[in-house]
């Protein structure tokens, strides 16, 4: 029915409609909604008053002038809750008729849902209605397809509030409306409303475009059945920030939609619960607008949110190592290739073609980084790269001219700036950044990273001060103003090839120890940022560091950044991170942590500083994100971290583009994250916000971060910008992070341009080849699978082979007779004649390479440190194989690389297909994050003839054989719950029978076992271990008792069978006898640990042995079981082993928190020994101790220890102990020395000795005089301990380094203890004599040798308990009298030892 016609048929059926709506309104105003309530189907319409005027007879041919613009039905039946709002609901739309000039029919009588009648409305409004299946529905079956032919014919409908509550067993009508209703939170108003706040994203559309950005207002807020974004546009959100509880989708919670569906415009608010809210002005627009849109009177576009809205165009297909793009005209997009290449996409043809190569240094993350187009390119063909020099350590910032025959003249090259790095510094060239962008006055932005190993620093700040590491301190580079590094440049480029520095950096031009090209500075790595043309604002993307969690001694856990800069500034990097957390200034030579560094006032004092020492204020991030979900940014998610800057939509009324992106994105940022595979839109405020019950927030913040493209497969997002066609061009990096230069090229990386079609959509294109390669003649199938159109309309194909000939098959074969490279290129078209292309490459005359990397296997355990064999074969139909000679070993190439989470650090490069590759000495990570490691094997072929060189590559991954529980590929059941008692803060909980876990691949090469992590206090359960699938081959299990607590960890041994090559692993949790079904939790797991050599070269075999410690490293081979490590909290300098007390302790059945870091050397259980230490113990308060262990498990040892009795602030008391337990239960003796033996500084000798199981103890404070403890102890439930230093700290406040001098195993005697004996022939104390005579020992030392005057005593009372003690000694007291005992101690109180 065209528009004219509809109005004239209102006409007539407002006539026909009047007298009932006249007697409707007599009989009184609230009579058909009483009728309603009740069930009723009679009849109760009424016509507003402009209705009535328009029905009023007149000439035909005046009819169609006096009408109304449009004519609304307001239903408002219920079978349901009936809201009391929906009088005034009413009300309002009949007097926005009024104001507005459109006809307001309203009933509740469903009988109006007949052809005829519908046919006369442009807009249905479901005003409030509700029903459910069981209290009766509202229309019954032919009332439903009279509606959905309604709609389908064009019809508009409109949704307030509880019309998602209608109909709820209808699918059609649920698409109608979008979502149904499940349930609302509470109310907290007398009208069961719930204060809030609304987000409104869409600035154009005609029902918001009156609201304000942030809008409160009270609502009974909904949760729905399924969600609204994809399916439809979303106008406005919930502000889930601001506390309303309840709300189930998320911090994307929508609010007001609107869609084209089924042939019909829909619109919905959540909008209206309360009668209020129809006094509320700013909602009864927002509804006007509404209610016009989908009577088809208001423009307004509702495509936005909407998936199928956009088209993702693949214009280039496997790129290598893809890094950014740029727009030469409104055809040709320029990207360039980690490896030097610069490329052009004709996308006319989607031709490739090589502009030119520059030669770059490509090894970790250097490489060709970044490209900008001169934004006068049309008239001087300038294009400017920033890239690693090939032979010398620097990046470069150079323009090159584009010929018009699009070559990259690189004798053209003008170098702008050059910026000194650290190169081939261990692991310095990970973080390069190397983005690029231009504003529009012609200013030029270059984003580069700060060029430090971050493998050494634990995951927090690389502040590493001391002397040859200025590459592990940051403050060499992104803290220095007189260096590029970590900075956000800006410049403007001259016409001679030069540059001048605009207004506005941070640093003026001539401000000493400062460069004036830094606009922003204090990054890590600025990865990928874009610029506003009409702003200059700034978006950039920071990648962080790499700790999962929070460090009292470190400073915060990682935050990944978004920035949006609109001014220059310091961003914060080494010193603040996210919202001005700031790190802690550690002492790396010494592990000790400072004060917080002052993110206000930042100071960099490092001696690698070349700049100033007083640093502007930190500025916070606009926007962070954690690996955990991060509490202020919900919306980001959880995974790896990755942020990456994107540009902002420009909408441009004027450009005549069919592709271009809605107003609705106007002003809109784009971001994406690489690690977790999403695109973003971000909101910012155009104007203050004044708050009224909630907080005010100034122009420029960020109010909404919204979710977009999420149907589409993001393969990590590399860099993306919009193009001069208003349509979105994105990067795809592809699925192997390492990328083909290290080994790991990306046949699914990708260029692609995302058309917006709104309803309209184009056939979509997709071409593949079997084979791509080999030699002629050569057959190829192609295939079009994917392709065709979208709303499954006909369309026909077109393939163009590259060698003159095609086919209009969808799957042709093709034979290629000739060498070469062929672009095959398939064109879709539909009926009414939109194309889309897809081309593919085929090489003849060369076959690409077999590599398989036969060891190690992959999914095998390392520990870092490790030598790891491997072996790679390579097969080439050409070159032959390394196996029959064909192929030279040392031509393969193997890569490895650090991995955390979805990426990772290339590390070594090593020739041969066969050898030892090393592992790292420790992951440089925290404990807490998901390591790996990567071996790729490369080989690149010789060509064939006529043609290039093809690579092929494969790789495996190791894992550590200590991991985190929750670091899982597959998950049933099973919840990770944040713990902060946990190993790394997380542990698996909420476990049922049958829940599991996998973990995928996983290959048991040299592993015979596995220690599981677990705690209970429910029933407890069984862990089993299973071959590719839960109830796969059973490959080892363990039961798990409970123990009352889920904070105490059980350290379980499973004996494991190897089943033989790379499998998926299932860990199975099953049921106990006497399992109840409505009982608690079976159990927890937190960690596991795999035991055996794993996929390393067995070590040698290191007996138990002494240690003086006096390397600059840990002897893992003597100290092969470090139980708990935490690397950070122990180090080996200055001849000793200083370790870091901790929190843990063991006493009976109380082992929480665990001791970490008990270094041991395994021993049989039938061997003897005698074991020694010395150690500087500075302890400060009670239950920190020092000393000895034979240690089995925490239930399990005997210690020997100096422990602090003190709290904190007292004077210190000491006392030395002597300790024993079997299963977590003490001996029956407990020998002490208390107090412990006076002495005069910090220096403890220990010894400890087996015999059997029974256990003697030592202690002495010169290493000369020993004085044993008064007993022995008893064990014998020790079979497979390990001896080495003690170290704990139950309850300490604060922890204090404690530094091993030596251990030593069954020590030789000692020299002769007085070489020169005090042969004085009466006891001398200091400078008193005391007249008793020195009388000799049996060791040849006399009574005055024992007495240690000469020491430094900070105490006279301790000295004189010294001397008490020595003539205390056995030996000593044999031989003096008593007299003679007063004598020596009044001389000890007389002198002036120890008084300073």
């Amino acid at each position: 029915m065209s528009r004219s016609t509809r109005r004239l048929t209102s006409i007539v059926t407002a006539l026909a409609l009047l007298p009932t709506a006249l007697v409707g309104v007599a009989a009184a105003g609230t009579a058909g909604v009483t009728a309603a309530a009740a069930g009723s189907t009679a009849a109760a319409a009424t016509v507003t008053a402009a209705a009535a005027t328009a029905a009023q007879p007149e000439p035909a041919e005046s009819a169609e002038s006096a009408a109304p613009r449009f004519r609304a039905l307001v239903f408002s039946k219920v079978t349901n809750f009936y809201h009391q709002s929906i009088p005034a609901g009413r009300a309002a739309i009949e007097q926005l008729g009024a104001e507005h000039d459109f006809e307001v029919v309203s009933t509740d009588d469903a009988a109006i849902f007949n052809d005829a009648d519908l046919a006369t409305f442009d807009v249905v409004i479901f005003n409030n209605t509700n029903s459910t299946p069981q209290s009766g529905d509202l229309l019954n079956a032919d009332q439903r397809a009279a509606f959905q032919r309604y709609v389908q014919a064009g019809g508009g409908f409109t949704g307030l509030h509880a019309a998602t509550a209608a109909e709820r067993d209808w699918a059609w009508y649920e698409g109608l409306v979008g979502s149904i209703f499940t349930n609302h939170p509470p109310g907290t108003n007398p009208d069961g409303t719930i204060n809030g706040r609304v987000k409104v994203t869409d600035r154009v559309h005609p029902s918001t475009t009156n609201l304000p950005e942030l809008w409160e207002f009270e609502e009974e807020w909904y949760n729905w059945n399924q969600r609204v974004v994809g399916d439809a546009h979303v106008l406005a959100w919930v502000d889930t920030k601001v506390g309303i509880a309840g709300l189930t989708e998320g911090p994307n919670h929508p609010f007001s939609w609107c869609q084209i569906y089924d042939g019909g415009r829909s619109w919905y608010t959540a909008g209206g619960h309360s009668p209020a809210a129809f006094d509320d002005a700013e909602f009864v627009e927002h509804l006007r607008g509404g209610i016009e849109w989908a009577a088809g009177v208001a423009d307004g576009d509702c495509g936005g949110t909407v998936e199928d809205s956009f088209d993702k165009v693949q214009i280039a297909s496997n790129p290598a190592d893809p890094m950014a793009l740029g727009f030469l005209n409104e055809n040709e997009v320029v990207f360039v290739e980690r490896g030097g290449a610069v490329k052009i996409i004709d996308q006319s043809t989607l031709g490739v073609t090589t502009a030119g190569t520059v030669p770059v240094y490509t090894p970790d993350s250097d490489g060709l980084l970044g490209v900008a187009v001169d934004p006068d390119f049309a008239a001087n063909r300038w294009i400017y790269l920033t890239y690693s020099h090939a032979t010398e350590a620097k990046i470069q910032i150079s323009r090159f001219d584009l010929t018009t025959e699009n070559q990259l003249d690189l004798a053209s090259e003008q170098v702008l700036v050059e910026i000194p790095t650290y190169r081939q510094r261990n692991r310095s060239g990970v973080h390069m950044g190397g983005a690029m962008d231009f504003d529009a006055a012609g200013n030029l932005y270059v984003a580069i990273g700060d060029n430090i190993d971050p493998f050494e620093s634990g995951g927090y700040a690389p502040t590493d001060e001391r002397g040859g590491r200025a590459h592990y301190d940051a403050q060499s580079t992104s803290a220095n103003t007189n260096d590029l590094r970590g900075k956000l440049i800006r410049i403007t480029p001259a016409d001679d090839g030069g540059y001048t520095v605009p207004d506005g950096n941070l640093f003026a031009p001539g401000t000493a120890g400062a460069r004036p090209e830094i606009y922003a500075m204090g990054f890590r790595n600025p990865f990928r940022f874009r610029v506003d043309d009409a702003t200059g604002a700034v978006l950039l993307g920071e990648h962080s560091p790499d700790a999962r969690s929070d460090s009292a001694t470190r400073g915060p856990q990682a935050h990944g950044e978004w920035n949006l800069i609109t001014e220059a500034g310091n961003y914060g990097w080494p010193y603040c991170i996210g919202p001005n957390r700031p790190f802690h200034d550690y002492d790396f030579a010494t592990s000790t942590a400072g004060a917080p560094f002052d993110c206000a006032n930042p100071v960099n004092d490092s001696p690698n500083n070349t700049g100033l020492r007083e640093l502007p204020p930190v500025v916070g991030a606009t926007m962070y994100e954690n690996y955990g979900a991060t509490p202020a940014w919900p919306e980001f998610g959880t995974g790896g971290i990755a942020p990456h800057g994107g540009p902002i939509y420009d909408y441009d009324p004027e450009l005549d583009s069919d592709t271009k992106f809605p107003a609705s994105y106007d002003g809109r940022w784009f971001i994406a994250e690489w690690d977790r595979r999403w695109i973003k839109t971000v909101s910012v405020l155009a104007e203050e916000h004044v708050g009224d019950r909630y907080p005010s927030a100034s122009a420029g913040d960020v109010y909404s971060v919204d979710p977009w493209g999420i149907d589409q497969t993001w393969i990590r997002p590399m860099d993306m910008d919009f193009g001069p066609d208003g349509s979105l061009y994105v990067i795809e990096w592809g699925s192997n992070f390492g990328g083909a230069l290290r080994g790991e090229p990306n046949d699914d990386s990708g260029i692609y341009r995302i058309d917006y079609v709104a309803g309209d959509r184009p056939p979509t294109a997709r071409a593949t080849a079997t084979p791509s390669d080999g030699q002629a003649p050569l057959t190829v199938q192609f295939s079009s699978a994917g392709s065709g159109h979208p709303q499954g309309l006909p369309v026909t194909y077109a393939w163009d082979f590259g060698d003159g000939a095609g086919a209009t098959d969808a799957n042709p074969s093709h034979v290629y007779t000739a060498n070469g490279t062929y672009q095959a290129r398939l064109t879709v078209t539909d009926e009414e004649g939109r194309e889309a292309l897809a081309a593919v490459q085929v090489v003849v005359g060369n076959t690409r390479p077999v590599v398989t990397v036969e060891l190690p296997p992959d999914g095998g355990f390392f520990e870092f440190g490790d030598e790891v064999p491997y072996r790679v074969s390579v097969e080439d139909a050409e070159d032959g194989s390394i196996a029959d000679g064909g192929i030279a070993c040392e031509d393969v190439l193997v890569q490895t690389l650090l991995g955390h989470d979805e990426h990772a650090h290339p590390l070594d490069t090593v020739e041969g297909c066969e050898g030892v590759v090393p592992t790292m000495t420790d992951g440089g990570h925290g404990g807490d994050v998901n390591l790996y490691y990567v071996l790729e094997g490369v080989y690149v072929d010789r060509g064939g003839d006529g043609v290039g060189t093809l690579t092929g590559a494969s790789g495996v991954q190791l894992r550590t054989k200590r991991t985190e529980a929750e670091y899982f590929d597959g998950n049933s059941g099973v919840t990770p719950l944040a713990r902060s008692g946990s190993s790394a803060g997380v542990r698996l909980g909420e476990i049922r029978p049958g829940d599991w876990v996998s973990y995928d691949p996983v290959s048991f090469h040299g592993i015979d076992g596995v220690t599981v992590g677990a705690s209970s206090a429910g029933q407890g359960g069984v862990v089993e271990f299973r071959k590719d699938a839960p109830d796969g081959d059973l490959l080892g299990s363990v039961e798990v008792l409970s123990n009352g607590s889920w904070d105490v960890v059980q350290e379980l041994d499973v004996p494991l069978t190897d089943p033989g090559g790379s499998f998926e692993l299932f860990m199975v949790f099953q049921a106990r006898d006497g399992y109840n079904p409505t009982g608690p939790d079976l159990l927890s797991v937190d960690w596991l640990r795999y035991n055996g050599d794993g996929v390393a070269e067995p070590r040698p075999q290191c007996p138990v042995g002494d240690d003086e410690f006096d390397g600059a490293e840990l002897d893992t081979c003597r100290w092969s079981r470090i139980v708990r490590e935490v690397a950070t909290d122990h180090r080996v300098a200055d001849g000793r082993l200083w370790v870091k007390t901790t929190s843990g302790g063991n006493f009976g059945a109380n082992n929480t928190p665990p001791v970490q870091n008990q270094f041991l050397q395994p021993i049989g259980p039938d061997e003897d020994w005698l074991i020694e230490t010395k150690v500087h113990a500075p302890l400060e308060q009670r239950y920190q101790q020092v000393g000895l262990q034979y240690y089995e498990d925490d239930g399990d040892y005997v210690k020997l220890d100096l422990v602090a009795d003190n709290l904190p602030g007292q004077p210190r008391t000491l006392r030395v102990e002597l300790r024993s337990e079997t299963n977590d239960v003490p001996s029956a003796t407990q020998p002490n020395l208390q107090p412990a033996p006076a002495n005069p500084g910090d220096e403890w000798w220990f010894r400890l000795q087996k015999s059997g199981s029974t256990f003697t103890g030592w202690v002495s404070v010169d290493g000369v005089t020993w004085i044993e403890l008064p007993g022995t102890v008893e064990n014998t439930g020790i079979t497979d301990g390990g001896v080495g230093p003690l170290h704990q700290g139950r309850g300490q406040t604060t922890p204090v380094e404690v530094g091993f001098d030596h251990f030593r195993v069954n020590p030789d005697d000692e020299p002769a203890a007085c070489p020169t004996p005090d042969t004085r022939s009466t006891i001398v104390v200091g400078d008193v004599d005391s007249g008793v005579p020195n009388r000799a020992l049996s060791d040849g030392c006399t009574v005055g040798d024992l007495i240690l005057d000469d020491a430094d005593w900070a105490d006279h009372g301790e000295f004189v308990r010294h001397v008490g003690e020595v003539l205390d000694q056995p030996e000593v007291a044999a031989l003096i009298t008593a007299r003679e005992r007063g004598a020596v101690l009044r001389a000890a109180a007389r002198c002036t030892v120890g008084t300073g």
